[in-house]
């Protein structure tokens, strides 16, 4: 078999794809540098129907209880029917002077029923899954938080950019539990075993933190 013959299908959008595929069913979900959310069928590459934004999409989708979660460049959080691609509700970050956009660069966290992301307008949002409305927000001054938080028992755990910190954070609350100050940004998502969080920095170094760490 040569390489011709091992394409399956190509769906062209015309603009480089920086966001992750993700796979529900017999969808495709992705985000693309044309500012359009693309739902694709794995069976043939046909497209199912797409959503315009106003910027482009970097970030990974998140599929929820039969909706999409998307985030955009144009600094617009969506909700959006899976099936349809139909817009169920939106949510407008701040933005900041530097970034008045309020860029969203990564994929977002699920929980109960709240959402929770991270911008480039220095804030991790906490929104209500169903209805878009804030719960809570927290702003890490001067940083963007670009990594996905990660979402474990009562708490979420996430790193910073510029301010070269990591957190433990109330999922429910946004209040901090302790911070971690380190040497570089944390740009990648942390992972837990066994009640030990684990996350790498743009320093080089992997880092192994006791999730009950008092600081």
């Amino acid at each position: 078999m040569n390489a011709q013959d091992a394409l399956f299908w190509k769906f062209q959008n015309g603009s480089a794809v920086h966001s992750s595929p993700l796979v529900q069913g017999n969808s495709l979900y992705c985000g693309s540098g044309d500012s359009a959310f693309h739902a694709i069928s794995i069976i043939d590459g046909r497209k199912l129907w797409s959503f315009k934004t106003n910027g482009i999409i970097h970030a990974t989708p998140l599929v929820k209880n039969g909706l999409v979660y998307i985030g955009s460049y144009d600094g617009t959080f969506y909700a959006l029917q899976a099936k349809t691609g139909n817009l169920i509700w939106k949510f407008k970050t701040e933005g900041e002077v530097y970034f008045p956009k309020g860029e969203i660069q990564k994929e977002a966290a699920f929980f109960d029923t709240t959402i929770i992301f991270g911008s480039r307008d220095y804030f991790i949002y906490a929104l209500d899954a169903n209805t878009g409305s804030e719960k809570w927000r927290l702003k890490e001054k001067g940083s963007w938080v670009i990594a996905t938080p990660l979402v474990y028992k009562d708490n979420i755990y996430v790193g910073t950019s510029d301010s070269h910190s990591f957190y433990s954070i109330n999922k429910n609350t946004g209040v901090v539990n302790w911070k971690i100050a380190l040497p570089m940004r944390v740009y990648g998502n942390a992972v837990q075993k066994h009640g030990i969080i684990y996350f790498g920095a743009t320093d080089g170094g992997i880092y192994a933190v006791k999730m009950n760490t008092t600081l």
